[in-house]
């Protein structure tokens, strides 16, 4: 099961290695990271080169666009993905280093998986919330329509950073981010993708 992890980037440079780090340092190794330059004005790109430079066999893809938001990243990342699933990750966020391990450990196909998130104070480490505070995990596989009831109705939650697609599902339905979009830019996608998901 190969992974296509897809970063939109625009003016990251403090912490946009962490996050590339924490994809090139999973323990499932069939991976590949996407990394879309969107317009930053600052040293995002030198940041993102010296990574790549220091793990050259590490599949990284790297392109820099003009500024069209994080929708037209993403697209971008979606279309230029080889793995079977295709998640997102932003530049401020980061993995544990067992997650698509766990992942690539499921015994029975699906076309979207979801995860828990943790947030954490960078000056402590402190977790100050996580996802089984507000939310629930699944007991067995559902339904995408299933699913997507679930989140409408709070019991579960589906955000940019903790789901993984199936890539060839995405692209059969034409599911993409709506563009020029800033803000709950998610929302469109990710019901979108629950709405057309078997399981």
């Amino acid at each position: 099961m190969r992974f296509s992890v897809v970063i939109p980037a625009y003016n990251c440079e403090t912490y946009i290695s962490r996050a590339m780090l924490s994809v090139i340092h999973q323990i499932h190794r069939d991976m590949e990271l996407i990394v879309i330059n969107d317009g930053s004005a600052d040293n995002t790109e030198a940041a993102v080169q010296q990574v790549m430079a220091a793990h050259p066999d590490f599949s990284v893809i790297y392109r820099k666009t003009q500024n069209a938001g994080p929708s037209s990243a993403r697209n971008l990342g979606m279309e230029l993905a080889t793995g079977d699933y295709v998640c997102f990750l932003d530049a401020d966020d980061y993995y544990d280093t067992e997650l698509f391990a766990r992942i690539g450990a499921i015994d029975q196909p699906f076309d979207i998986c979801y995860f828990g998130w943790k947030e954490i104070r960078e000056e402590t480490g402190e977790v100050f919330s996580q996802y089984t505070d507000r939310f629930a995990f699944l007991d067995e596989p559902i339904s995408g329509l299933a699913a997507a009831k679930g989140k409408f109705r709070g019991q579960l939650w589906l955000c940019n950073c903790n789901a993984v697609y199936r890539t060839e599902m995405l692209r059969q339905n034409g599911i993409r981010y709506p563009e020029g979009i800033y803000a709950g830019e998610d929302t469109c996608f990710i019901y979108s993708g629950l709405l057309c998901a078997k399981q």
